[in-house]
């Protein structure tokens, strides 16, 4: 994603980023530092974006990221023209969203601030976003915390306005290659899960487990969510306000892709659950939710 000298000045912000969690000369820190600096923002900008620009043109669109992180989704939406008010609760986000923005050439048009998902109402009471965007966010929130953001999101958006929810582990999907690496975690209990992630595949939690807020720390690494989540915060007509999965949309634009799909054992557990919920669109039911609900006009 960067040249020689861009590249060195990202891996410096991620060693300030990841001090302790992940040093760069283990294989790996090195292996995350290429996720964290390169891999993320190639994969927002080739298969997100293009999507997403799909249903609205993202060229001079007014955006809300609620979790911007290390910024790789904020500048592969930058990039294509969008404006955004980038929100994420972890100052040390900054450290690699803003010199990944510098690099890139759009700095000038991402406002980044600090602050609770939870609080999204408050801290943008006078702003209207045509797009409000949960990339890589909602798996990593409470319960509470993501209902709570979810409900205020929807308020804020104006008539015909899109939610988007990308890059999040369905919890309907029986493999997490997200947190635990292993299958049927997403089904677990949260006492369950707490309990088994000591002893899933997944070995590089740290001490994270035994400390004594680990379940807080567990939901921090991210659990699988579902279109109930949705339900709950928004209203029961949230099936019906689906607009575009970014699976569906992969799909089309590749019928190679989508062929070789439908043969392996992901794509007969996805036509599977199709077949036993006929009316939740395919976006619901796919091994990650890559969604866009469009607000009543």
């Amino acid at each position: 994603m960067f040249d020689d000298a861009g590249s060195a000045r990202m891996l410096e912000a991620f060693e300030q980023r990841y001090t302790t969690r992940y040093p760069v000369d283990t294989e790996a820190g090195q292996k995350v530092a290429h996720a964290e600096i390169h891999e993320r923002q190639f994969w927002f900008r080739e298969r997100y974006v293009p999507w997403l620009d799909s249903v609205v043109s993202l060229r001079g669109a007014r955006v809300l990221e609620i979790g911007s992180g290390n910024g790789s989704s904020t500048v592969a939406l930058a990039e294509a023209g969008a404006v955004i008010d980038a929100l994420d609760v972890d100052a040390d986000g900054l450290m690699m969203a803003v010199p990944r923005a510098e690099l890139c050439g759009v700095r000038h048009q991402i406002q980044f601030q600090v602050g609770d998902a939870a609080d999204v109402a408050e801290l943008f009471p006078a702003k209207s976003h045509d797009v409000i965007a949960y990339l890589a966010a909602l798996e990593h929130m409470t319960f509470a915390e993501r209902t709570t953001s979810l409900q205020q999101a929807w308020t804020m958006l104006g008539p015909g306005g899109i939610l988007v929810i990308a890059d999040t582990p369905n919890r309907l999907w029986y493999f997490d290659d997200h947190t635990s690496f292993d299958n049927y975690f997403h089904w677990l209990p949260d006492d369950v899960a707490l309990s088994y992630v000591r002893i899933a595949p997944r070995r590089d939690f740290g001490g994270d487990f035994e400390a004594s807020d680990a379940a807080l720390r567990l939901t921090r690494w991210g659990r699988g969510i579902s279109y109930h989540d949705l339900m709950i915060a928004i209203g029961e007509d949230v099936l019906q306000l689906y607009v575009s999965g970014e699976w569906d949309f992969r799909r089309q634009r590749d019928p190679d892709f989508a062929t070789w799909w439908s043969g392996t054992t992901q794509g007969r557990y996805q036509a599977l659950l199709r077949e036993i919920s006929p009316e939740v669109p395919s976006g619901f039911l796919e091994p990650e939710l890559a969604v866009c609900l469009r607000k009543p006009a």
